[in-house]
Formats: C-alpha cells, sequence, structure tokens
C-alpha cells in the first residue's frame, strides 16, 4: 500500500500524540489533573460564559478575561472542550497537545497542535480518521470516549 509523504507524517505525529510520548510541554495523559490550569470557563445563571485566560495578560498584568454570548460561535467550542458546563458552574482547561472532536458521520477529526518530542518537530496539522483507521479506536479510548458533536482535549 502506497501512501503519501503528508499523510505518513501526520500518522507519525498521531502515534506520537496518542502514544503518550511527551512534547514539550512535558504533559502525558495521567499528568493533566498534576498540572495548573491555562484557563478557567464559568458559566452564569444567564448562560453568559466568562473565559479567564492565565496565560494571556492585559496591559496592567491580570489574566485576559472574555465573556462570550450564547450566540456565538466559540460559545458551543467551549461547552465542548470543557465536557459540558452547568449554569452557575466552573470548570478548568488544563494544557493539551490536541483535539479531538467526533463528527456527526462518524469520522474523527485530530488536530494536533504541535511542539517537539526528543529530536522531532511535530507541526501542526489535522486529520479525519475513519472507523477503519487503526489509530481511530486509540484515539477515542485515550480521550475517554466521544459523542457525535463532542470535542474533548488529547493530553
Amino acid at each position: 500500500m502506497e501512501i503519501d509523504s503528508l499523510r505518513l507524517a501526520r500518522l507519525v505525529s498521531l502515534t506520537i500524540l496518542v502514544g503518550g510520548c511527551a512534547l514539550d510541554d512535558g504533559m502525558s495523559k495521567s499528568s493533566a489533573s498534576e498540572v495548573a490550569p491555562v484557563a478557567e470557563v464559568s458559566l452564569g445563571r444567564d448562560r453568559q460564559m466568562t473565559v479567564t485566560n492565565f496565560n494571556q495578560k492585559t496591559a496592567d498584568g491580570r489574566p485576559f478575561v472574555l465573556h462570550i454570548d450564547p450566540n456565538q460561535e466559540a460559545y458551543a467550542g467551549y461547552v465542548s472542550l470543557v465536557g459540558g458546563i452547568a449554569p452557575g458552574e466552573t470548570k478548568f482547561i488544563y494544557p493539551h497537545k490536541g483535539l479531538a472532536k467526533l463528527n456527526a458521520d462518524g469520522t474523527l477529526t485530530v488536530s494536533i497542535f504541535g511542539g517537539r518530542s526528543n529530536d522531532l518537530v511535530i507541526e501542526p496539522s489535522s486529520m479525519t480518521l475513519t472507523v477503519g483507521d487503526p489509530e481511530y479506536a486509540h484515539v477515542i479510548e485515550r480521550v475517554g470516549g466521544l459523542q457525535p458533536g463532542q470535542t474533548k482535549p488529547i493530553y
């Protein structure tokens, strides 16, 4: 079976990512909850969302804060990223290497942010896997399962 070089590079990146090899951020699946969060997502009783990004600062040194209305596109993305959120609830976002999204048609979109693993440079990329792909089940298992339309971080 012949495979193009771009797909091969993405498969190598995916294997390193979901295989648990650490990128420069030092994260692994088991250590995600032991690391400081990068952001906080709060949903008010009025369904207004507040996202506090601890890694970005304002000119006076305070964390950068976003206010997101339910009708904004980013709203659904944050809800999915934190695994759902109820009014009055606060959840945290931890550093992660990529995102996995189960599409309505059953395909799985994997986005890799990039980084380094030993001497390898992993370029940011995105690929779509089908049920028959060998990596498909491994990614689903790695993120703890996915429902159609759901997106989860890959640690």
